[in-house]
């Protein structure tokens, strides 16, 4: 009874926080059995090239005022992140989605096209993360709690705030507000 229980619970704990930070399986019934990480290939199978990484499409945002940006940029390396910030003279907002992450898609289509989320997020340099890009792994450091993740940085790149999680535009605004 008590694996029953547990059954259940486990579906609504992950549909309210976010993906695992490094998770990147996704189980679907039609999904092929692969062999383990760690099977030596076979002799008689020819190597093949590891797969291209799907891109990220962000999803429309019909709610945004007009002119507003979503980001000041996207996947650049920290060093020009900082330096963006320290000349606009603002705290960095790192948000970091990767591609792969379902509630990275959530949060994406959900709370960041909101226009009060856009409101708080002009106060300051926000910038968009892919973890699995060359610049983007110098960030995903910062993901401890998993994807996606929001975190601030001082125009010196140490972290004043840090959260995880799928969250809706109210609790987003709040949070991004009490950040400042």
């Amino acid at each position: 009874m008590r694996r029953l229980a547990f059954a259940f619970a486990l579906p609504a704990v992950l549909a309210t926080t976010g993906c695992q930070a490094g998770s990147r399986t996704t189980t679907t019934a039609a999904a092929p059995r692969t062999a383990p990480a760690y099977a030596a290939p076979s002799a008689a199978a020819p190597a093949a090239a590891p797969a291209p990484t799907r891109a990220y499409v962000p999803a429309a945002a019909p709610s945004l005022p007009a002119g507003t940006p979503r980001f000041d940029a996207t996947n650049p390396s920290m060093d020009q992140a900082l330096a963006a910030a320290r000349a606009a003279g603002k705290p960095v907002a790192v948000f970091l989605l990767a591609g792969w992450c379902g509630f990275c898609r959530k949060l994406d289509a959900g709370a960041l096209t909101d226009g009060s989320v856009h409101a708080e997020m002009a106060n300051f340099y926000t910038v968009r993360i892919d973890p699995d890009t060359p610049n983007g792994r110098a960030f995903a450091r910062l993901a401890r709690g998993g994807y996606p993740t929001v975190a601030i940085l001082d125009a010196n790149g140490a972290e004043t705030a840090n959260w995880a999680g799928n969250r809706p535009a109210a609790d987003l605004a709040a949070k991004l507000r009490s950040a400042r």
